[in-house]
């Protein structure tokens, strides 16, 4: 089976925006400078993520064969959290993160949408903080080849945590991992139908600015 090469031109609108949020200057993004209240984020960075998949195809027959692989590769991700914090040390929010990498003959992507929770040691900057996230993962079916495209993707569950510090005041840098879990049902060919289970497995380091 053939794979056409994923056209990149759909997402460079994307990153001219993200990118031009991100690096806009602090008077853009400060509201009344405390971390309580109304907040708004972006963030950007390099990832390496893994993936295992187990498949399984039945034929016309019924006849099941079993197979399994891994693939890893480095690639970006880009996230927008919007939220509330009812004190200058804790925030909620809702997150949408993508997260891509380019396979062998195409870019793979998936994304997460969830609620997520971050704790700041300081109330004011320098802070070191800690992100928990609890979110259903998303698989973008226009980035798969032409072949796929007659499936069914199911969510499950995905998590992600990080790390970072606020070196200065609406800027910071987030050390991240995401787990993501989802089954696919498709058909590869007409003779064949297939299930796969399939964990993602992403580290990266992101730089993030919060307006707030």
């Amino acid at each position: 089976m053939k794979f056409k090469k994923t056209n990149h031109n759909a997402i460079k609108p994307l990153f001219c925006l993200i990118l031009i949020i991100l690096f806009c200057t602090n008077s853009a993004l400060a509201w009344d400078g405390h971390r309580k209240g109304f907040i708004l984020g972006v963030g950007i960075g390099p990832t390496h993520t893994s993936q295992e998949m187990k498949t399984e195809t039945t034929d016309l027959s019924s006849e099941v064969t079993s197979y399994e692989y891994d693939e890893s590769g480095v690639g970006l991700q880009y996230s927008l959290k919007i939220g509330y914090a009812p004190t200058e040390q804790i925030q909620i929010y809702a997150l949408g993160k993508d997260i891509m990498f380019d396979k062998a003959y195409y870019t793979q992507i998936y994304g997460l949408t969830g609620l997520g929770f971050s704790y700041y040691f300081n109330k004011l900057p320098p802070s070191i903080y800690l992100t928990a996230d609890v979110a259903f993962p998303i698989w973008n079916s226009s980035w798969f080849p032409p072949d796929f495209s007659d499936e069914e993707t199911k969510s499950r569950i995905a998590l992600n945590g990080g790390i970072g510090n606020e070196f200065a005041r609406h800027w910071s840098v987030e050390f991240n991992l995401t787990w993501a879990n989802l089954a696919r049902e498709y058909y590869p060919d007409m003779e064949h139908e297939a299930q796969s289970d399939i964990d993602y497995f992403s580290f990266g380091l992101t730089i993030n600015a919060l307006g707030y």
